[in-house]
């Protein structure tokens, strides 16, 4: 059986490549029911946001530190302290550590 895919394109929110960006993922990070998608920029050392809309789009990036020279390499979200909150945890090259960005948001 043939397999067929129906894309809609949204409005495009570009990623600079300067920043090296590495591995991304989703969720919903800010508890508004519409998907979010974070982004780890090696070179930049941050993790950039992208909360979504409902109508697919994402707003432009919310930056956030993973320290100077940690070189951010991977991702991964979770409810790390059980408070039904999505939080990321990034991995970081530069600096052989993890940091763990715990969410507040009260929506």
């Amino acid at each position: 059986p043939k397999c067929e895919l129906d894309f809609k394109a949204t409005a495009n929110n570009p990623i600079d490549s300067r920043y090296e960006p590495r591995p991304v993922a989703m969720g919903d990070f800010n508890n508004d029911t519409w998907l979010d998608i974070a982004v780890v920029n090696y070179a930049a050392n941050n993790v950039a946001i992208y909360f979504g809309y409902d109508n697919g789009t994402v707003a432009s990036p919310v930056k956030y530190s993973t320290g100077i020279d940690s070189a951010p390499y991977m991702i991964a979200v979770g409810d790390f302290d059980n408070d039904h909150r999505l939080d990321v945890a990034i991995a970081n090259f530069g600096t052989n550590s993890v940091v763990v960005l715990l969410s507040r948001s009260q929506q």
